[in-house]
């Protein structure tokens, strides 16, 4: 697995196509950081022959050993950071063992950011579970009490759902001309679409850029895994006359990768930048994510109802990243696509639906809900304890400690 040594340009690999073939690209992204690093240099080029001269000029005449000094002895008043290493660092908290104190997340700001962002991802999946029944695929979180938390639930539409979608993929087909060069650009990449709303910057935010990755990374493992599960096909395995302009990924359809990501992204932009106050951001970010994924149906690798499940499957995922992150719970969000339509003795709720940014996915009662949200209440507000996450920065999760330094760029830009 290479890392980026490239200067800005190594924050695009990242990438990868669809979010999933290019995964270990991820790790590109911190070659933006790597040109003002001092490290960088001496792992290539004529720099390693350079290094090896200065090093013996330097150790001439000294025994072995002979500069490795003992770590000086801690006292509470003239160390109030616990004390020094051989390396002249100071660290908060010595261990009894001379070592710095171990599980401390004063100490993520040691590790680059691909390691915090792996760190990070292990710390949230090794708590959510995804467990099938029937058609229906439910996420929890096991919380610090071992109880279980839904998250989301997604049930996946029956056969005769996706075979009237795949007459709307046809005729969408029509605008492919017009959103040709979006579709294309977004094949590899989607982030200079936020960039272009949010102003982000690698150097300016760069722990912004690291917490967006790592939401990818999050929703990508998560809606993979869901798709393998609930194991619905592509658009052009109903019908020949889709004919996609894009390579079909080679996986399963539902829910929508591309539409997860983009409503998990939109989401946590808007409350990490506003707060979630600032209405015209929203608004900006979520049409963005619904025209990110609007154009996967329009290519012809996804139906809508992909996408509408993306929308549910990310703004719950968000939802729970951001209690994970600041506290304050979240309101699980499910989707029935199987739900019959109301009124009718015969037809399904989503048979003939489109990604519809004005449709609420979630509702102070069910009578504002359509039959496919059904159960999605605010009042239904899931909020287990995250210990000390908010008040002892110490003892925060790694991705409470990400929050707080990505929030920094925006509170103090």
């Amino acid at each position: 697995m290479s890392r980026g040594f490239d200067g800005y340009d190594g924050y695009d690999g990242y990438d990868g196509y669809d979010g999933y073939d290019g995964y270990d690209g991820y790790d590109g992204y911190d070659g933006y950081s790597a040109a003002g690093s001092g490290r960088a240099p001496g792992s290539r080029g004529n720099f390693s022959a350079a290094l090896l001269r200065t090093r013996q000029l330097l150790v001439q005449g000294k025994k072995s050993g002979e500069q490795v000094l003992p770590l000086p002895p801690v006292s509470p008043k003239t160390e109030p950071y616990g004390g020094y290493d051989g390396f002249r660092r100071q660290w908060k908290g010595i261990a009894s063992d001379g070592l710095p104190g171990i599980d401390s997340n004063v100490h993520l700001g040691r590790v680059s950011a691909w390691a915090r962002r792996e760190i990070c991802l292990h710390e949230v999946i090794s708590r959510l579970e995804l467990a099938a029944k029937d058609t229906t695929v439910t996420l929890n979180y096991r919380g610090a009490d071992c109880k279980p938390y839904l998250v989301s639930a997604i049930t996946r539409p029956p056969r005769i759902v996706f075979e009237h979608q795949a007459k709307m993929v046809e005729n969408w087909s029509a605008l492919r001309a017009e959103r040709s060069p979006e579709i294309a650009a977004q094949v590899v990449t989607y982030m200079p679409f936020w960039t272009a709303i949010c102003h982000l910057e690698p150097s300016t935010t760069p722990k912004t850029y690291e917490l967006l990755t790592l939401i990818i990374q999050i929703a990508s493992v998560m809606v993979q895994r869901m798709k393998y599960m609930l194991v619905c096909p592509r658009p052009s395995q109903y019908s020949p006359l889709v004919q996609p302009m894009i390579q079909t990924p080679e996986f399963f359809a539902f829910p929508s990768g591309h539409a997860t990501q983009a409503f998990a992204i939109a989401r946590v932009l808007t409350e990490l930048i506003a707060g979630g106050t600032d209405k015209n951001l929203d608004r900006a970010l979520q049409m963005q994510a619904e025209m990110i994924a609007t154009n996967r149906v329009i290519a012809g690798v996804h139906f809508h109802v992909d996408s509408i499940a993306g929308r549910v499957l990310g703004n719950a995922l968000a939802g729970h990243l951001l209690h994970l992150m600041q506290g304050g719970g979240w309101v699980p969000i499910s989707l029935n696509g199987a739900a019959k339509s109301e009124g009718q003795l015969s037809g399904f709720a989503l048979q003939d639906a489109e990604l519809d940014l004005s449709t609420e996915v979630t509702w102070d009662n069910d009578e504002g809900l359509t039959p496919a949200y059904k159960g999605n209440l605010p009042s239904k507000r899931c909020q287990p304890d995250i210990g000390s996450a908010v008040g002892d920065p110490s003892k925060a999760s790694t991705l409470a400690w990400l929050w707080a330094e990505a929030r920094a760029e925006w509170i103090n830009g």
